[in-house]
């Protein structure tokens, strides 16, 4: 998948409507909350680098 050049990561909130490819979610009346800046992604890639298993699937049931 690629991404949009004006691509920002961020967090937002709505309601969501269905799922898509690869379970993600499928969300309308969408609000911005807030950017996640470079620092924080950073820092969670250098988390997940240092996992000693495997995230493993992340399906989820209930939905």
């Amino acid at each position: 998948m690629t991404r949009a050049p004006a691509y920002v990561p961020g967090s937002f909130k709505g309601r969501e409507t269905g799922r898509g490819p690869g379970s993600w979610p499928l969300v309308a009346d969408v609000d911005p909350l807030c950017r996640i800046g470079s620092g924080v992604i950073g820092e969670a890639r250098t988390g997940a680098a240092r996992q000693e298993t495997e995230w493993g699937t992340l399906r989820r049931s209930g939905r």
